[in-house]
């Protein structure tokens, strides 16, 4: 049963640092890279449309 409960929060853990980075790149790195990026040559309120 201890094993167990070992993966269980090792697989809690995970899911937790994982949410955090994809919420990271998501919301913080993400619309950076498309601002400077793809978006370079539209206007100001298109590219943040």
């Amino acid at each position: 049963m201890r094993v167990e409960r070992r993966s269980q929060l090792a697989w809690a853990m995970y899911n937790w640092a994982d949410s955090a980075f994809a919420t990271m790149v998501l919301a913080g790195f993400f619309p950076i890279f498309f601002a400077k990026y793809w978006a370079a040559a539209l206007p100001d309120a298109e590219r943040t449309w």
